[in-house]
Parts: structure tokens; C-alpha cells; sequence
């Protein structure tokens, strides 16, 4: 199930814009009062009597561990004290169950490894119980949640239903982060004491006392910049008896002429930090001593004395726990402005209802319109606010006249109807890439606000959360079998062998450096028999930059347009000078800049996903339509540099461009339109012939900038592969090339690859003089294919 939020701003007159506003300040305000109660209740502190406050404390200990659709029944039922809730009462006992299903398997490696799921087990167990007689006693009326009674007295039942489940949402995330904390903290303190434990790092740990005093006397800790900081280097070399710290002799060697001369070269700011380089590569005894201060400072040290405004926003980020650890989460309270939480109107299917009547919009320039139940005032003489439907128009995102509504059947699931069938108002999405209506629900709406300079409401917008149906993976996608093998890989996991069926299509990607990847689409058949069936280079660059065949390209930006942008920045943040802490330079530029990466790897998901799926129902030369891939085979990047030679920009590009978002995109779309994502290793893909398995060379063709004559140059990133078999002889697009042997290490795991393993298990020299070899067989061969000279004898 996808989940898509599409925006919506409404269009109201100014009396409408104070019953939205007026209904987000009193949910706003009604939380900090609610989640107080809670808050007490599970610290064991509300109630008259010891045996009351167990009662309540268990009683919150297990609602709060409820999702927010069963954590208002019962916490409703308790505020108005009425009949027993047989469903609050089903929920708390499955989570009982639960906790003892976690209990029961203490030794379980996932149980242990989550030590605060296991203790929150322990607690549900302890408090089940008494969970239980409580519910009892709310119902009966013994024990009224006053305190939640008044506070929800006066809204109406549908606003006060959003405030109980907000409350406790607030709470539940809260929660969640201090288990997690102390589950780190916890680790952290492990990991420290063992650390600490090693005999060369208690030598460090005996000079440590020096270190601070140094820190002190010149005014705080050197942080980052000590690999920058005179006086910490005036320092070091003043102290030469630390050099000794292992047992060796002590003192400090001098830089030698070559040393100084090239600090003297350096840029002046680049000096200190030349300087710093240089004297460790002289003195190796103080730059490990270096190391293991700086990443104790990091990992392990208490925080030391504030500097220079303590009430700053980025000491306030940096503030730890009096251990050294990171501080532990603190709850903030909403508040309407400065921290608020958004109103969500319920769907109409629920009860209370929020929202009804939505009409959605039919094209993108027409507008919608929904009914809204806002307060309508402040309280009146009856103690209550006010309330009322109010029907308001939006213009939205045009992906909203994408849908429609539908009526479907469902089942009554309880009531005098259970069991009938009845019909109910749906809507289905166009997918325009798959050309087909997919089943949505339309669940909750929320309203969020834009707010001017002074606090007061600039704007209101409608945010349609759109749950929409995943398509089912193909009979193939779901048919692929995994066994256990009996190995182990090197991650300690256990190797598993996968079982093809016949006539899956898969659709390999391989990533490129200067393009955006070049797939192929190939059918697997029996015994490892490959049909590649269509490939493309895809791009994703420019509309104006395209050649001919436009229709390849995308608009978006290319990597070399965004190394552009990035140099740009960084001359204009080098003429400005010296940066100010706690200052921003540019802001637009870099806004753009991050605005364009994130296009970047949106479009280039977007040409991946519609390549596998043959969205554009392209055609073979016989004008049959291509088939759409059950699987897509993505690299794993988890291992590879970028080594773009000769291309400094797109290099930095690309290590700065985050290929774990593009990946992500593409695993999110994959699901949601039922293609199944299989990783597998790049490793050798580029290296070996996708006919023969041999190993062979990349290479291209280019000028010798002495003599100006065509030559044949062969490296790691060049456009074209050539096999040196004299059987094979297959010369092709090196991407091309490399995209088949994902789908033959998909089919043969790591016999594909077999020439390049071999290949790696040599030594250096070994291996040199084989690359070599290949290199003289090949560059004849070459020469003479691409008529880059006369005959040349073999």
C-alpha cells in the first residue's frame, strides 16, 4: 500500500479562515492538559490511594502501548465511566499475549538485540493483571477519569476523539525514542568500558589529565579545529616526554627543509594544517597519540563548558548527557504556533466522521470542495463551543482529478447487519505509467497552516492522505524459489541458492557515470540460457541539450550542470571570506542546488521504473509491444568510488550525489507498481565478457597529445569493452556489456564472474603482467577494427 499526501489550499472569506484557525488553537490547547494526566498516570502519581494509583498506573501502561484506534475507547470509556468496552478489553488481552510470546523466547538473538521491546514485555506482563481489573472498575463506574471528563466535556465528540488519540500518540512517540535511547545509552556505555579496558588506551588515558589541563589554560576544547590550532601544536611540541606514551624514546624531530618549504607554498590559511601534516608524518608516536584523543573527545568525552552564548540554537542541538552520551529526548508540548500538531479530520467511513460531501476536482485548473466540522464559536452559556458543518472550496495539486469516485460492496462486519452486504462510496487513482484505475482509500485530512511574521494564520491547506492499493508482483516475480546452501557468507548470513523459473524477464540496471545507467530487458531460460530483448541507454540531462533523438531525454539536471553549481557556490563562499558561526551564506543557491539533486534522482527513479515496465509501450522492429520485467536487478552500491578520470566535477558530483536516495526511490516505486527489486554484486560486471566469462578491457579511442595521431587507451571507465578470447573476439558498449553480466550473476551467482575472481586472488605483480598481456593482444586488433591505421600483422 502506498501512501501519497497531496495538497490542497482552501479558498475561504475571512469568517471561515476563524473557524478553521479557532479549531486548530483549541485542539492545540487541549493537548498539553491531556497528555499531563497521562503522564502522571503512568508515573504511578494520580490517584488517592496507593491501591488507585497501581490501578491507574497499569491502566496507562497499557493503553499508551495501544495504537491511537483502540487507544480512545478505552481511555473514552474511563472519562464518562459507562459500560465495559468488550473491544478496549480484546485489545489489552492480545497484548498481553504478545508480551508473553516475547517472554517466552528470551534467548532469541532478534529478542535480545532489542532489549526495550523485551522490557516493555516484561512490564505489559506485570501489569496485565491489574490492567484488567481496572478496566473493570472504569466500567462499573468505581474509578471516573474525572480529570478527562472536563477536560473533554465541552468539544464536540469528534474534536475530543482527535484530542485523546493525538495525546497519546504524543506520548507513544515519546516513548518510544527513550527506549531507544536508553537501548543505546546502554550500548554506548558497553562499548565505552571495553574501550577503556585495552592497555595501549589506558596509557592514553593516563595522559588524558594533561590534555584537559592544556584544553583549560588555553580557554576550552580544540573540538574539530585542532588540527588547526596553534597553541595545541606549540604544545605538543613543548611536551616532547609524550612522545614516549608506549614505552619509546621521547622528543620531537624537527621538519626537515623540503617540509618547511612546502608549508611555505601553501595557501596562508592552508598553512597550519600543511604544517600539522607534516610534523605528524615525522613524529608517528604523537600523531597516534593524536588519534586516540580525538576520537575519545568524539565518542566518549562529557561535554566541557559552554562558550561564547550558551543560549545559541546550534549549542542547543549539541547538548549532551552529563556522561558524554547524547542528551536524552525531552517531550515538547504542543503548542498552536510555535509547535503545533495538525488536525486530521476522520473519514466518513469512520464514527465519529470529520469530513463528507468531498467532490474532487475534474481537471487541474477546476476547483473542489469538502464539508467541515469546525467550531463555530467560543463557548456559549451552556458551558460548550459551538459546532457546525461548514462546506469550503480548494484548488489543489493536479493529481487530484486523477482520482474519481467508485461504489464498491463491502461486508458488515458487527451490528444487527453483520454479515450483509452493503454499498459504500470508494475511489480508484489513474496510473497513467501502468494505464489502469488503482483502488484508493481516501482515510483522514489534515489541516495545516501558514503563518505571517507576528503568529497570526496567513493561509489554510488541506493535506488528502491517499492510501493506494500496490500492484500484485507477477506469477514469475512470486515463483522464484531460495534454499539454503549450508554456507556462510563473510557477513556471518547464511548463503541461499535461488531457483529460476522459465521465461522470467528481468530488467538489469547498470548505474553510469556520465549517463544516468544503461538498462536491457532479457528473458532467462533453461540451464542459464539468456535472450536479451531490448536495451537503452537512459539520461537524464537538459531538454535543449538532447540530440536527434530527443525523445531519450529527460528535463532534470545532470551531474556536470550540478558540479557547475557547486563550484559557483564555492567561489562565491570563498570571496566572501571567512564563514560566521551560526550564519548562513547563499541560502538560495543552496536551496537550489539540493532541489536540484533531489529532481535529479526523483526523474531518474521515474526513467528506471518506466524503462522495466515498458510504460511507453515501445515496439520491436516487428511491432510487437516489449514485455514488462517481473524483476528489476539494481547494482549494490554498497562498495563502489566513483573514478571518473579526467572529469573532476562529475567525480565530486557524484560522491556528493546520494546514491542511497536514488535506490530508495526506486525500491518504493517498485513496490508499489509489483516489481520485485533484487540486488546483486557489480563486482566484475565491467571487467569480464558478458559472452565467454573471459576477462577483458575497457578501452577507447583518442588522440596522443604529442603527435596528434589516434591511439587506443585503455582503462577502468572507458565507453567500450573488447574480449581478448580469440574464440569470443566480442566488442561492444562497455555499459552494455556490463548490464548483461548483471543478469548472467543474477542467473549464475558468482560463475559469471569466474574470470575476474581469479583475476583478484593474484598478486600485484601478477596481476599487472596479465592486464598487460590483454592489453598487447588486444591493442592490434583494435587498431585494425576501427581502421585507425594500415594492415597490422597479428
Amino acid at each position: 500500500m502506498s501512501v501519497r499526501s497531496i495538497q490542497a489550499r482552501l479558498h475561504c472569506d475571512a469568517k471561515t479562515l476563524d473557524d478553521l484557525w479557532r479549531t486548530h488553537r483549541v485542539f492545540n490547547e487541549r493537548l498539553p492538559g491531556i497528555n499531563a494526566i497521562l503522564f502522571k498516570m503512568r508515573r504511578g502519581e494520580f490517584g488517592g490511594t496507593p491501591k488507585e494509583r497501581e490501578m491507574m498506573q497499569a491502566f496507562a501502561w497499557c493503553v499508551l502501548r495501544l495504537d491511537a484506534k483502540n487507544s480512545y475507547d478505552p481511555l473514552n470509556k474511563a472519562a464518562i465511566g459507562s459500560a465495559r468496552s468488550a473491544s478496549a478489553v480484546k485489545a489489552v488481552n492480545a497484548l498481553i499475549a504478545q508480551a508473553k510470546k516475547t517472554i517466552a523466547k528470551p534467548s532469541a538473538p532478534q529478542a535480545m538485540q532489542d532489549r526495550g521491546t523485551l522490557e516493555e514485555a516484561r512490564k505489559t506482563m506485570l501489569f496485565g493483571p491489574v490492567c484488567l481489573d481496572a478496566f473493570s472498575k472504569f466500567a462499573t463506574g468505581y474509578l471516573p477519569l474525572k480529570d478527562l471528563k472536563d477536560s473533554l466535556g465541552d468539544l464536540p465528540n469528534a474534536i475530543g476523539r482527535r484530542v485523546l488519540e493525538e495525546a497519546c500518540a504524543c506520548l507513544r512517540g515519546h516513548f518510544a525514542l527513550a527506549a531507544k535511547w536508553q537501548t543505546e545509552h546502554a550500548d554506548w556505555l558497553t562499548e565505552k568500558a571495553k574501550w577503556e579496558a585495552d592497555l595501549e588506551h589506558q596509557k592514553y588515558l593516563g595522559l588524558r589529565p594533561r590534555f584537559e589541563a592544556f584544553e583549560k589554560e588555553a580557554g576550552g576544547k580544540a573540538g574539530k579545529r585542532r588540527g588547526r590550532w596553534h597553541l595545541y601544536l606549540a604544545w605538543l611540541k613543548a611536551n616532547p616526554d609524550l612522545a614516549a606514551w608506549r614505552g619509546k624514546a621521547d622528543g620531537v624531530t624537527d621538519l626537515s627543509k623540503q617540509a618547511r618549504e612546502r608549508i611555505r607554498r601553501a595557501k596562508p590559511r592552508k598553512q597550519l594544517s600543511v604544517e600539522f601534516d607534516e610534523f605528524w608524518k615525522v613524529n608517528p608516536e604523537f600523531q597516534a597519540l593524536n588519534k586516540l584523543h580525538g576520537f575519545y573527545e568524539r565518542r566518549f568525552s562529557p561535554p566541557g563548558k559552554q562558550q561564547c552564548g550558551a543560549k545559541s540554537k546550534s549549542l542547543r542541538k549539541k547538548k549532551r548527557n552529563p556522561d558524554g552520551f547524547k542528551h536524552r529526548p525531552t517531550f515538547t508540548l504542543p503548542h498552536p504556533v510555535r509547535h503545533p500538531r495538525w488536525f486530521v479530520f476522520n473519514a466518513p467511513q469512520t464514527s465519529p466522521k470529520g469530513y463528507w460531501n468531498l467532490c474532487l476536482p475534474t481537471n487541474p485548473e477546476a476547483e473542489g470542495s469538502v464539508e467541515l466540522l469546525l467550531l463555530k464559536g467560543e463557548k456559549g452559556a451552556d458551558g460548550k463551543y459551538p459546532s457546525d458543518w461548514v462546506k469550503v472550496q480548494y484548488r489543489g495539486d493536479p493529481r487530484l482529478c486523477l482520482f474519481r469516485k467508485v461504489k464498491k460492496r463491502r461486508t458488515v462486519n458487527r451490528g444487527k447487519d453483520k454479515g450483509a452486504e452493503k454499498e459504500a462510496d470508494a475511489y480508484e487513482f489513474r496510473d497513467a505509467h501502468l494505464g489502469l484505475w488503482r483502488p484508493t482509500d481516501i482515510s483522514g485530512v489534515k489541516l495545516i497552516f501558514r503563518f505571517n511574521h507576528d503568529g497570526t494564520p496567513k493561509a489554510a491547506y488541506l493535506y488528502f492522505t491517499c492510501n493506494i492499493k500496490d500492484v500484485p508482483l507477477t506469477a514469475n516475480a512470486k515463483a522464484i524459489q531460495w534454499t539454503e546452501t549450508g554456507e556462510v557468507t563473510k557477513k556471518g548470513k547464511k548463503r541461499k541458492r535461488k531457483t529460476l523459473p522459465d521465461g522470467i524477464l528481468t530488467c538489469a540496471v547498470d548505474l553510469g557515470i556520465r549517463n544516468l545507467a544503461f538498462a536491457t530487458l532479457a528473458v532467462h531460460h533453461e540451464k542459464g540460457n539468456l535472450v536479451i530483448k531490448r536495451s537503452r541507454n537512459l539520461w537524464v540531462g537538459w531538454q535543449e541539450g538532447g540530440d536527434a533523438k530527443g525523445e531519450r531525454w529527460l528535463d532534470g539536471p545532470d551531474l556536470a550542470h550540478i558540479a557547475k553549481h557547486k563550484r559557483k557556490i564555492r567561489w562565491l563562499r570563498g570571496k566572501r571570506g571567512k564563514p560566521v558561526k551560526g550564519e548562513s551564506s547563499h541560502v538560495e543557491l543552496q536551496t537550489h542546488i539540493d532541489h536540484m539533486g533531489e529532481d535529479r534522482f526523483k526523474r531518474a527513479a521515474r526513467a528506471i521504473i518506466n524503462f522495466a515496465l515498458n510504460a511507453q509501450a515501445a515496439c520491436d522492429r516487428h511491432g510487437e509491444v516489449y514485455p514488462r520485467a517481473d524483476v528489476l536487478i539494481l547494482e549494490n552500491m554498497d562498495g563502489l568510488i566513483p573514478d571518473a578520470e579526467k572529469e573532476h566535477g562529475i567525480n565530486r558530483a557524484l560522491i556528493a550525489w546520494n546514491r542511497g536516495q536514488l535506490t530508495k526511490r526506486i525500491e518504493e516505486m517498485a513496490k508499489d507498481v509489483g516489481l520485485k527489486i533484487i540486488p546483486v554484486s557489480p563486482m566484475g560486471t565491467s571487467q569480464v565478457c558478458s559472452r565467454c566469462g573471459s576477462l577483458g578491457r575497457r578501452y577507447s579511442i583518442g588522440r596522443d597529445e604529442k603527435t596528434g595521431q589516434a591511439e587506443i587507451r585503455f582503462g577502468f571507465v572507458e565507453k567500450l569493452f573488447a574480449c581478448p578470447n580469440s574464440d569470443c573476439g566480442y566488442l561492444a558498449n562497455a555499459d552494455h556489456n556490463a548490464s548483461v553480466n548483471l543478469h548472467r550473476r543474477f542467473a549464475l551467482d558468482d560463475k559469471a564472474v569466474a574470470g575476474y575472481a581469479e583475476h583478484r586472488v593474484k598478486g600485484d605483480d601478477e596481476r599487472t603482467k596479465e592486464i598487460a598481456d590483454i592489453e598487447a593482444r588486444l591493442r592490434p586488433r583494435l587498431r585494425l577494427k576501427h581502421s585507425l591505421d594500415g594492415p597490422v600483422p597479428f
